[in-house]
């Protein structure tokens, strides 16, 4: 697996997305409200920001993970590429059913 989805850009989504990134996959993230997916991204950059002022992450470790993460307008766009995991899963109802997720294979 190289390619992972996000969906969902509140307080887990984005440390979801972060860890991906960091951990070297190419990270898509996606939300039903778009400019939560903005805000996501401008969290990540200030806590890989805060990483690297405190020692934790080197500056290039941070600029790789901030080029592996790509925003997606839809849950479509996101999956397309990503490689999904369909293990059945008991979600909260203000989720999306991950088993309606289309297949990107």
């Amino acid at each position: 697996m190289n390619t992972v989805a996000v969906v969902g850009a509140g307080t887990m989504g984005h440390g979801i997305a972060q860890v991906a990134a960091m951990a070297g996959y190419t990270t898509i993230i996606t939300d039903a409200d778009g400019p939560a997916v903005d805000a996501a991204l401008a969290k990540i950059t200030k806590n890989l920001e805060g990483g690297v002022a405190r020692g934790k992450v080197t500056s290039d470790a941070a600029a790789a993970a901030l080029a592996r993460l790509r925003p997606a307008k839809t849950i479509d766009d996101a999956v397309q590429s990503a490689e999904l995991d369909r293990k059945s899963t008991r979600l909260n109802s203000s989720h999306t059913d991950i088993s309606r997720m289309p297949s990107s294979a």
